[in-house]
């Protein structure tokens, strides 16, 4: 199977338990990142709670939950034609600091032509929304 992915990293002064309340607020996830114009949880922030993202410009996406770790790790997947989409956010508490670890992951047989259009913009794009995050954790 084909897959790649796009990990960019951030150290913030801020607790993992601050960064936290930011990251799964979903409803408030396009305040620090420019790409989103709209998600909303269906649910409880669990595994298996359904979800639905959409960026500026695109169609939605549904995504389920599949992994969470309360103030350390979670982790969606979507499924579209062709591709599957992981995303997540961890945060690793460092002494008086936290690690945030942003990882989009796309798999499938479509993967390789999807590279192509979309990671550059991904790179772009998830630093811009680690470093707004940052800057939010920062300032509560």
């Amino acid at each position: 199977m084909f897959s790649w992915q796009v990990k960019k990293e951030g150290i913030t002064t801020a607790s993992a338990k601050t960064v936290w309340n930011i990251c799964t607020n979903f409803e408030r996830l396009h305040i620090w990142d420019e790409t989103v114009e709209s998600c909303k949880l269906f649910g409880p922030l669990e595994i298996g709670t359904e979800g639905q993202i959409i960026m500026k410009g695109q169609s939605p996406i549904n995504f389920v939950i599949q992994t969470v770790e309360k103030e350390r790790f979670y982790r969606d997947k979507a499924k579209i034609f062709g591709a599957t989409f992981s995303f997540s956010y961890e945060m690793i508490p460092q002494g008086e600091k936290t690690r945030i670890i942003n990882t989009f992951r796309v798999s499938g047989f479509l993967a390789p032509i999807l590279r192509l259009f979309m990671k550059k913009k991904l790179e772009v794009s998830m630093q811009k929304a680690i470093e707004k995050l940052i800057k939010m954790a920062e300032n509560r």
